[in-house]
């Protein structure tokens, strides 16, 4: 298999067709254009004959601690239940994902849309890792090399405690711990009937309440949507909406460290990356 020299999104997308050849087993016309990416991530649209594909370039992400096998395998069974776009190939060395291009149809998703794909995420039936949410602070603290005294850090030692708290002390926890996709814009859902959704590169069986925050955060709900969507997913899920609004709140803290992290993170290993170059 032809090797790639990782400089540029355009020569990347030159070589891509023939570096996927032989594993996809693509059949001419071939072409390959690249679209727009994550903050670490490189993504391109690759067609052949009969087939269109999405490609990921992952090689920058040398800090998410994602388990790029563990991934596939959880996505394989997303694809089953029709909800994720079926995963095609990953290279050996995890710097390369490829899966079915799936097109979306739901431009504008309100707050109570959000709540009830959240709702539906949090019931499948899927085998997936574990969030460990305290490791993977302490994680991305050490992958952005914040310093102790930064007041991320200090906010990240509060909140750290508040979860070991909860962990020892706060009942019904086991009920709160769900499939969760960790990650929900409204662009990531592609259509809500039947939900298609993607990017499941952070789902895993975490707090259905950190999912629900961090849906909130990344879709810069105002507070009249979080209610919504508090609201919204007491109803679908007949839990109390007065135990659902504390634990968002408590939440919503938790992923604001989260994002903050993850944010000096990113930056780091970008930062690195250049430097290597």
């Amino acid at each position: 298999m032809p090797s790639i020299v990782i400089n540029s999104k355009r020569r990347i997308c030159m070589s891509i067709p023939e570096y996927l050849a032989e594993s996809l087993q693509l059949q001419s016309p071939v072409t390959c254009e690249p679209i727009a990416g994550g903050a670490v991530n490189h993504i391109y649209s690759l067609t052949d004959r009969e087939h269109h594909y999405i490609v990921k370039w992952l090689g920058n992400d040398s800090f998410s601690g994602i388990d790029r096998a563990a991934q596939f395998a959880m996505q394989k069974q997303l694809a089953a239940h029709s909800i994720a776009p079926t995963p095609v190939w990953l290279s050996e060395d995890h710097k390369w994902w490829v899966e079915q291009f799936v097109t979306g149809d739901s431009p504008n998703i309100s707050a109570i849309q959000l709540a009830g794909a959240l709702s539906q995420i949090h019931q499948l039936p899927v085998s997936a890792p574990s969030l460990d949410l305290v490791q993977r602070l302490v994680h991305y603290q050490a992958a952005g090399k914040i310093a102790d005294t930064d007041e991320l850090a200090i906010a990240t030692r509060r909140v750290i405690t508040a979860l070991s708290a909860r962990e020892n002390t706060h009942s019904g926890l086991e009920d709160d711990t769900v499939f969760c996709h960790n990650d929900l814009s409204a662009g990531h859902i592609m259509r809500l009937s039947p939900l298609l959704i993607i990017d499941w590169e952070y789902g895993a069986r975490a707090n259905r309440y950190f999912d629900l925050a961090a849906c909130a955060s990344i879709n810069q709900l105002g507070a009249s949507q979080c209610t919504s969507l508090v609201c919204a997913y007491a109803e679908h899920t007949h839990i109390p909406v007065e135990r659902v609004a504390a634990e968002f709140t408590f939440y919503q803290e938790v992923v604001t460290v989260t994002e903050g992290l993850w944010t000096a993170a990113a930056k780091n290993s970008v930062k690195s990356t250049q430097a290597e170059q």
